[in-house]
């Protein structure tokens, strides 16, 4: 595995998670829903902290490097236009895109990082109020090579 490349990394994540589902907008740059030109649902994929441990010269390094994937919807992808039930199928498409490979156990993002997995607390907001505007920001951590 290459050394860290932080934007490789975010790239691979980026590039998996948009195929997810039929997102209409995707982007690195979060917008807020209201500022959104080519529809929904949306998927915003944002870089946070990172963590980078101390270094032993005898063992191989890696840090930690996490993202939150941000999900827009208002439902009207559904039939019954609920929003509640459009976040729920885009969180759990989400999920599959990102499960481990059955063999190893890992996802790898195509060989960019050791691992990476959805960890943590996904926050939702299921869309009742304002506007029928469903929210998720899924926590995401990735182990990567240094």
């Amino acid at each position: 595995m290459p050394a860290m490349d932080r934007e490789a990394v975010m790239t691979a994540l980026y590039d998996l998670t948009v195929t997810a589902a039929g997102f209409r907008t995707t982007g690195r740059k979060l917008l807020h829903w209201s500022q959104i030109s080519g529809g929904q649902p949306a998927l915003y994929v944002v870089d946070a902290e990172e963590e980078l441990p101390a270094s032993s010269e005898n063992m191989p390094r890696t840090s930690t490097m996490a993202a939150e994937l941000w999900i827009y919807t208002q439902g009207k992808e559904r039939p019954d236009g609920s929003s509640p039930k459009a976040l729920n199928a885009l969180l759990d498409a989400i999920e599959t895109t990102l499960a481990p490979d059955p063999i190893t156990g890992l996802q790898t993002l195509g060989g960019v990082v050791h691992h990476c997995w959805i960890e943590g607390r996904i926050d939702k907001a299921p869309g009742h109020y304002p506007e029928n505007q469903a929210v998720a920001v899924i926590p995401i951590v990735m182990v990567v090579p240094r």
